[in-house]
């Protein structure tokens, strides 16, 4: 795989590296996530709406502190939105709690295994201690249901490309 050109509302390198957006990310708060890429990365509602497949009335509803009088504003609560979002701003997945993207990976790429054992299996490199050090890890706490999702779905990568991929890329 080769790397896709970034989309019109990509998050520059300096914006990721903010810790009030990667914690926005962290925690799925994606109008949070818009407000703070208007903000500091002068990506404008218009162009996030094109790259995540929202009403840019939408992006702004979120972007805003309170919208319905009661301080709750709409979410990215799906799965599947919450991917579009990501791969519209090229969020590495790692920010968000996911595998990484297709867009990230290069042919023969090694991921790098991070400090946090609970995303081992997202990111790939997680030897037999690794996992049964994750396993115990979940027996002591709740996992939500995206996590899990998000394990499945890179299982099924792993699954899928198998058959023609590079071994130290599926390592």
């Amino acid at each position: 795989m080769t790397e896709a050109a970034p989309t019109p509302a990509a998050l520059p390198p300096h914006v990721l590296e903010r810790a009030d957006v990667r914690s926005a990310i962290a925690n799925h708060d994606f109008g949070e996530v818009f407000r703070l890429a208007r903000l500091h990365g002068k990506v404008s509602y218009a162009k996030i709406a094109e790259a995540v497949g929202y009403k840019r009335e939408h992006i702004g509803q979120m972007a805003r502190p309170e919208t319905d009088g009661k301080g709750v504003r709409p979410r990215v609560t799906q799965h599947r939105k919450i991917l579009e979002v990501v791969d519209g701003l090229r969020i590495p997945g790692h920010l968000a709690g996911l595998a990484p993207r297709p867009w990230e990976l290069t042919r023969g790429a090694r991921i790098s295994v991070p400090e946090d054992p609970s995303t081992l299996l997202t990111q790939g490199g997680a030897g037999l201690w690794d996992i049964a050090e994750l396993l115990r890890r979940t027996e002591m706490s709740s996992i939500n249901s995206a996590a899990l999702e998000s394990i499945e779905q890179g299982i099924d990568q792993l699954a899928r490309a198998y058959p023609y991929a590079d071994a130290d890329y599926l390592h």
